[in-house]
């Protein structure tokens, strides 16, 4: 299902459906029904440039202490919090962002530095107008067009950044890999998506008066039991009591009397241990 979720094209897509098939019809069933754009690469878009496959974003917001701290407290409180949040997430990217001493972050630079490190192996053949062949011991493994910024395998134009393939042909051509990263990575662009500031909000007693009679509270009606903090799960999502593993219980052994199930201190023959040790000690 993993191969099926992460692959690229939609031939590739088939094979995977088709291994699923065989293993197991029903899950094959199952999945055949949701639309493979909601689940899988090789149907999605190319124009948001993103190798997110799962709501990783969301639950990392989800589980931060101080969103959880601020679910607990009132409206206003709540979105006071969350906006003193934001905006010092905003301001520590925007400090980030300024010290790159390249036109893109370090973790782009670090996926490009894995990248040329698998293409040690691959050679590119160029067949004219940026066209080019890459191959290994003589078999060929993708198609690269450098002018339309595509290739067979469709990950280029998904993710942005150049893969393995790729920089096998940009190093052919005597360029740096990072010239063909998308422009959404660059320092400008990164600067423009948090380069406006997001000003505090005044205090209440500097608030501009409207002069009708305030809003009455709803009536809170207190419900039986505990009040819930935890978030509601979607269905089919995994339950967090769920994700733990099962204590296995091993079974000890006594090393003075060879039997299983106790120790020490449970032994029936302790006290008859404990008088032979003691007179080996007066003797």
């Amino acid at each position: 299902m993993w191969k099926a979720a992460r692959s690229t094209t939609v031939d590739y897509f088939k094979i995977c459906m088709a291994e699923i098939k065989n293993q197991n019809k029903q899950s094959w069933k199952w999945l055949n029904e949701i639309s493979p754009s909601q689940w899988s690469k090789s149907y999605l878009s190319v124009y948001p440039k993103c190798d997110m496959t799962l709501n990783n974003m969301c639950e990392i917001v989800n589980r931060d202490r101080e969103v959880l701290e601020a679910r607990s407290s009132p409206i206003y409180s709540l979105l006071e919090k969350l906006h003193i949040k934001i905006m010092n997430r905003r301001a520590s990217r925007r400090a980030n962002i300024k010290r790159w001493y390249k036109n893109i972050g370090l973790k782009i630079s670090k996926i490009l530095y894995l990248e040329a490190k698998k293409s040690e192996d691959f050679v590119a053949h160029w067949g004219g107008d940026g066209h080019y062949q890459v191959s290994i011991n003589q078999t060929p493994i993708d198609m690269v067009n450098m002018k339309g910024k595509d290739y067979t395998s469709r990950k280029w134009n998904l993710i942005g950044i150049p893969c393995e393939h790729v920089i096998t042909a940009i190093y052919s051509q005597y360029e740096d890999p990072s010239m063909y990263v998308e422009i959404s990575y660059h320092k400008e662009t990164q600067m423009k998506c948090y380069g406006d500031d997001m000003y505090w909000i005044k205090m209440e007693k500097y608030w501009t008066k409207s002069g009708r009679s305030p809003l009455v509270p709803p009536k809170i009606v207190k419900q039986p039991g505990r009040p819930k903090k935890l978030r509601i799960r979607e269905i089919g999502e995994i339950q967090p009591s769920q994700r733990k593993f099962k204590q296995v219980h091993k079974s000890y052994t006594y090393s003075v009397c060879k039997q299983e199930g106790h120790n020490y201190k449970r032994c029936s023959k302790r006290v008859e241990f404990v008088a032979r040790i003691n007179k080996k000690v007066q003797y």
